[in-house]
């Protein structure tokens, strides 16, 4: 059984991974897009680039929450069996 403190510190680390998982590819994808764009003298792919940044944001944050779904509830059941 864990303790308050490490059901704290287990829900703090979700929420470090959460927020890392979302910032890195829209920034990835974003000054991507932007050195693209003035590469190829295109100004509006950086908005391109940050959508798609988002969107592979939000697939990597439901994959993190679904696995940690899935974990708590295996634990869950074993507690009670």
């Amino acid at each position: 059984m864990k303790s308050k403190s490490h059901e704290i510190i287990d829900m703090l680390s979700l929420l470090g991974q959460i927020t890392i998982s979302m910032l890195v590819p829209i920034f990835i994808c974003t000054f991507g897009a932007i050195w693209l764009g003035r590469r190829w003298d295109i100004s509006w792919l950086a908005v391109v680039g940050f959508f798609i940044g988002a969107l592979a944001g939000f697939r990597s944050v439901y994959v993190i929450i679904k696995k940690y779904i899935r974990n708590s509830n295996d634990q869950g059941t074993k507690k009670n069996e």
